[in-house]
C-alpha cells in the first residue's frame, strides 16, 4: 500500500551508505606502528605454523600472500616476513570511535566488522545529492576522529553500497549508486561480493566457469534453485542488484564478554577445559562486583578450519556464581567439542543482565556459605591476582 502524500509533500527516499576503511586490520597497525610501514607483514597467531592469517599488507599482497593462507605456507613464500598477532584492543577502539561519529548522522546504523559500519540516510527532495553532501562530511569527521581516511558508497541497499564502497577506494572519491541503476553496476563485480555466495557455493560457481556476476546473470532463477535451494532465490535477486537486508541496530542491552585466542591452535579438552574456568571466573567476579545475576550464557568459537559456532543457553535461576555459569554453559560445551576440530578462538556473553537478589533471613545455610566462600576468593584474587587462588583445572596454566 503506497503512502497517502498531502498536496506539495514528497515520498521518503532512503538511502544507504557503507563506510569502510580499506584493508582495515593491516591499515590500522600501519598507523599505530610506524616501523611496519611499507614493509610486507601478515596478522595471525604468534608461535602457531598452522593457524591462519587473518590480514595482510598491500606489500605482502603483491607477493601472492593472502588472507586464509596457512603460516607455514607464508614462510615459504618469504621465511623474513613480520607476523603481527591481533591486536584487538586497537581494532576495537577505531571502530568504536567511528561509531560515535557516524551515530551523529544517523540514529539507524549497524556497525557490521571492524572498520565497516552501514547506515541509512532519509530525505524527502534533492535525496541523493542531499545524501552525497552528507557522505563528504561524514568522511571528514571519521578521518578527523580516527585520522584514517574511510570508503563511502551510497546505494538503495546495503549490498550495492558495499560494492560501491569497495570502488570508492580505487578511485579515491565518494561512489553513489542511484535508485535504478543497482544491476548494471553489480555485474563487473565478483561472485563473492553476493551476500548468499559462501565459499562453497563460490568453488561450486566458479567450477561451472562462472566467475562475476553478470556471469551469474545467465542462469535463471529456477536453474538456481535447483542448483542451490532456497539459497539460490536470493542469489538471483543479488545478481539483479536487490537486497531486501534490513539495517540492524547493535542490541544496546547490557552484556558482558570475555574472550580467548588459542596460540597454537589447539583441541586438547583440558586445555579448552582450563580456559572456560579461567573466562567464566572472570565473568562471575565482574557479576559479583557489579551486584548483578546473568539469565542467559552465550558461547562463540572459532576452528582451524574458518568454521563458526555461536549457540546460547538459559542459565536457571539467573545466577552470579561460577557454579552457576558452568551449569548453563554445559550444554553448550558439549556442543562445541562434538567436531573435533581444533580451536582458534573462543568468547563467552553473559546476557539478560539484573539486579542480583538480596540475602534474607530465609536464605539457607549453604547459600550463605557459598556466598561468605565466593566474596574471600574474591578479595584473594583482587589483592593477588588470578593466580593467588585458582580451580584445579587452571593449573595447566598458572604451575607451567
Amino acid at each position: 500500500m503506497k503512502p497517502v502524500l498531502h498536496p506539495g509533500e514528497t515520498a521518503m527516499a532512503t538511502v544507504i551508505f557503507h563506510i569502510e576503511i580499506a584493508n582495515f586490520l593491516a591499515t590500522a597497525l600501519e598507523h599505530r606502528h610506524a616501523k611496519l610501514r611499507g614493509r610486507p607483514f601478515v596478522i595471525a597467531p604468534l608461535g602457531a605454523d598452522r593457524a591462519r592469517v587473518y590480514g595482510v599488507s598491500q606489500q605482502a599482497r603483491s607477493m601472492g600472500i593472502h588472507t586464509g593462507m596457512l603460516v607455514r605456507d607464508v614462510r615459504r613464500i618469504d621465511r623474513t616476513i613480520i607476523v603481527n598477532p591481533m591486536e584487538n584492543k586497537l581494532f576495537k577502539g577505531i571502530s568504536e570511535r567511528m561509531v560515535k561519529t557516524v551515530a551523529n548522522f544517523s540514529p539507524v546504523f549497524e556497525p557490521w566488522r571492524y572498520g565497516n559500519i552501514y547506515l541509512e540516510f532519509l530525505a524527502r527532495k534533492h535525496a541523493w545529492q542531499r545524501a552525497r553532501d552528507t557522505a563528504w562530511r561524514l568522511q571528514k569527521e571519521v578521518k578527523q576522529q580516527v585520522e584514517i581516511e574511510p570508503a563511502v558508497g551510497l546505494a538503495s541497499n546495503k549490498m550495492v553500497s558495499r560494492t560501491a564502497s569497495q570502488r570508492s577506494i580505487r578511485q579515491r572519491d565518494i561512489v553513489t549508486v542511484p535508485q535504478g541503476r543497482e544491476r548494471g553496476f553489480v555485474r563487473p563485480f565478483d561472485i563473492t561480493f553476493l551476500p548468499h555466495v559462501d565459499r562453497k557455493i563460490a568453488l561450486e560457481l566458479r567450477n561451472m566457469n562462472i566467475h562475476r556476476i553478470s556471469d551469474v546473470t545467465r542462469l535463471s532463477c529456477l536453474q538456481l534453485q535447483e542448483l542451490f535451494g532456497r539459497t539460490g532465490w536470493y542469489i538471483h535477486e543479488e545478481s539483479q542488484g536487490i537486497d531486501r537486508t534490513p539495517i540492524i541496530q547493535p542490541d544496546k542491552r547490557p552484556a558482558l564478554y570475555a574472550e580467548w585466542a588459542f596460540a597454537p591452535e589447539t583441541n586438547e579438552v583440558a586445555e579448552i577445559d582450563a580456559v572456560f574456568y579461567t573466562l567464566i571466573n572472570r565473568l562471575a567476579r565482574q557479576l559479583r562486583e557489579k551486584g548483578l545475576c546473568a539469565g542467559r550464557i552465550s558461547l562463540s568459537a572459532t576452528f582451524a578450519d574458518d568454521r563458526f559456532f555461536a549457540h546460547w543457553r538459559k542459565i536457571p535461576n539467573n545466577g552470579q556464581s561460577e557454579r552457576e555459569l558452568l551449569a548453563g554453559l554445559e550444554f553448550l560445551r558439549e556442543k562445541l567439542l562434538e567436531r573435533r576440530v581444533a580451536l582458534r578462538r573462543i568468547g563467552i556473553r553473559l546476557l539478560h543482565l539484573a539486579p542480583a537478589t538480596q540475602l534474607d533471613l530465609f536464605t539457607s545455610v549453604d547459600q550463605q556459605k557459598e556466598q561468605n566462600l565466593l566474596q574471600a576468593l574474591d578479595t584473594i584474587q583482587k589483592k593477588y591476582g588470578e593466580k593467588g587462588v585458582f580451580h584445579g583445572s587452571q593449573a595447566l596454566f598458572f604451575l607451567r
